[in-house]
């Protein structure tokens, strides 16, 4: 079994509304086996199609280089691509992420892309069994940057940044490798 400890950048806008649907931009993971250890590494942008247009808002809060995105494959082209590393030792996986966002992002991107993906059954939401199985008298939920300083764990790299994301959350997930086997 490996586990995909994964992060998305998607589009957004000032206020967090809604304006369109968010376009992921940005996938960052990686990979660890049943005994937690590192397998590999995934990183790449995505260059958005159905709304180009990257607010000052989102350029601010990831500080992504306008041009990384622009200069990047599209979905369609870049989770295949995902996949394929996903699957390439042949083992039965799980995608974790902080929160179920990531999921609907991936979902609703893989629909407008054309794509097809059963995700769904394949996905642990980290953030929700954290603050209910294991820090489950918490009035008030952990966010990732509490929880990894509640467990001792220094945040390196740049928040809102997939990959970074996605390494930091790693180091979280494999302290409690074994509460995602059962």
């Amino acid at each position: 079994m490996n586990y995909i400890v994964l992060d998305l950048e998607a589009t957004c806008w000032e206020g967090f509304q809604q304006r369109n649907m968010s376009e992921i931009v940005e996938i960052g993971a990686v990979k660890v086996n049943h005994f937690g250890e590192e397998i590999g590494k995934f990183h790449s942008f995505v260059k958005p199609v159905f709304h180009p247009h990257l607010s000052s808002y989102f350029l601010r809060l990831t500080g992504i280089p306008r041009l990384s995105i622009l200069n990047a494959k599209t979905f369609d082209i870049v989770f295949p691509e995902f996949m394929s590393w996903v699957l390439e030792e042949g083992e039965e996986y799980y995608l974790c992420a902080w929160g179920s966002g990531d999921l609907r992002f991936l979902q609703e991107n893989t629909k407008a892309h054309r794509l097809s993906y059963q995700l769904a059954d394949r996905y642990i939401d980290v953030k929700l069994y954290y603050n209910t199985q294991i820090k489950w008298n918490r009035r008030k939920p952990f966010g990732l940057l509490k929880a990894l300083h509640h467990e001792g764990f220094e945040f390196e790299g740049s928040q809102h940044r997939a990959f970074d994301d996605a390494y930091n959350l790693c180091k979280l997930f494999v302290k409690y490798i074994d509460d995602w086997q059962r």
